[in-house]
């Protein structure tokens, strides 16, 4: 039964409208008087979420409960930098210079710090690997 709540919950986020409607259920529970704490409980969400998107309804009607574009983070390489990257990446490591086999995120690390003047953790090297193994699609 676990595994069935996870998948339902896991399914809220699927897209845009899934989410859209498992905000109406939200404010829907709340404006049938159950707490946002209680509400927060039923649909597995914090008690803050429902405590917002209950503002939102009240303040702009269904338009408070669509999805808004969030600025998030700006990104860390420039599109200069990215191709600069995306050329490297096409080579082996040896063929640019770096003493190196293969791209790990130490070597992308150190190629950017050399190359662009970027300093940026192997960490988020190995998420920026990834990303260019397995692009977003639009």
């Amino acid at each position: 039964m676990t595994n069935d709540i996870k998948s339902i919950r896991k399914e809220f986020h699927r897209s845009e409208e899934a989410r859209y409607i498992h905000r109406l259920h939200g404010v829907l529970l709340v404006l049938l008087g159950l707490s946002t704490v209680k509400a927060g409980k039923l649909l597995g969400d914090p008690q803050r979420t429902i405590a917002h998107w209950v503002i939102q309804f009240r303040a702009r009607g269904l338009k408070g409960l669509e999805e808004v574009e969030k600025s998030g983070r700006p990104e860390t390489l420039s599109l200069a930098q990215k191709k600069i990257l995306a050329n490297a990446l096409a080579k082996s490591p040896k063929d640019t210079g770096m003493n190196a086999d293969t791209w790990t995120g130490a070597v992308v690390s150190s190629f950017l710090r050399k190359r662009c003047g970027v300093k940026i953790t192997v960490r988020h090297c190995y998420r920026i690997l990834n990303a260019l193994k397995n692009p977003v699609k639009p």
